[in-house]
């Protein structure tokens, strides 16, 4: 057993340095450090410490797992006040992990989390399971970075009201056009909090006359998010501009298109690289 094979090799104490060489995983710093370099979007930092622990004869596959496990406490401490009971680790390390679940959104905590637990299932018949935590780093990395990018300049002091006037020309320029669809975001976000993942970034204003807002969503995937928030939409809008409007929202048919095509490519490429059949759906 693993103690057995702790206490041979031990001839005084057992301490966590030993139990960690001998599972073939790496301890939490390095898991954090890790997670640093994910959020922050350095791919090559992450990629340097993945290359440094699997030089120095850590299980991939192990740390795939434990890299799993790492999300799932930064997901436990976005939610759980007092963590402690739930996460096993240094009163030092569960500060940094509080850190950084406050610095990563949950939509980007889930998404990594379903990739990491497809990997650790992949990993097991694998004979490339570098490969395979390599993909996934890179994955999270770069996983929604230009709206990560715009949060990070984004100014917080956004008017709760930018007044168009009714006396405004059927098609203003698109700099009032975005910043009046940023302060019905701003309002609707009171309300709802995923509503500038789910739609705030996911829809453009078009045009806006006396009576009519036209709403184009350029992703298509959440065409449904945006119906489901139709009310909340109009209801923002409307105190916002302090006038009654017609919602009309509009689909993207054609960056649909476009983005299939891209999702093709790209499973095309994981096909050819790394022998990962992708279904596209």
């Amino acid at each position: 057993s693993l103690l057995e094979q702790c206490i041979t090799a031990s001839y005084e104490t057992i301490d966590r340095d030993l139990v960690l060489e001998y599972i073939g995983t790496a301890g939490d710093s390095f898991f954090i450090n890790l997670t640093d370099s994910i959020i922050d979007g350095k791919v090559d930092e992450a990629l340097v410490l993945i290359d440094k622990i699997i030089r120095e004869g850590k299980d991939t596959k192990q740390i795939i797992k434990d890299l799993l496990g790492h999300y799932r406490n930064l997901l436990i401490a976005k939610f759980v006040e007092n963590a402690e009971d739930l996460i096993n680790m240094s009163t030092e390390n569960l500060g940094n992990i509080k850190e950084q679940s406050d610095r990563i959104k949950l939509a980007e905590l889930n998404q990594a989390i379903i990739l990491l637990s497809d990997m650790v299932n992949k990993s097991r018949y694998s004979t490339q399971p570098r490969i395979l935590l390599e993909t996934a780093v890179i994955n999270m990395a770069t996983l929604d970075i230009t709206a990560r990018d715009v949060e990070k300049t984004k100014i917080n002091n956004v008017p709760k009201k930018k007044v168009v006037t009714k006396s405004e020309v059927k098609h203003p320029e698109n700099k009032e056009l975005d910043a009046t669809w940023e302060s019905i975001v701003e309002l609707a976000s009171k309300e709802s909090s995923s509503f500038r993942t789910l739609v705030g970034r996911s829809c453009k204003l078009t045009e806006l006359t006396e009576k009519e807002l036209k709403l184009l969503v350029i992703n298509p995937n959440r065409i449904g998010y945006v119906e489901k928030d139709r009310s909340l939409i109009k209801k923002s809008a409307e105190e916002v501009l302090d006038r009654t409007i017609n919602l009309i929202i509009i689909k993207d048919d054609k960056k649909e298109k476009v983005n299939v095509n891209e999702a093709e490519n790209i499973a095309e490429a994981f096909r050819n690289s790394l022998n990962i059949d992708l279904a596209i759906k």
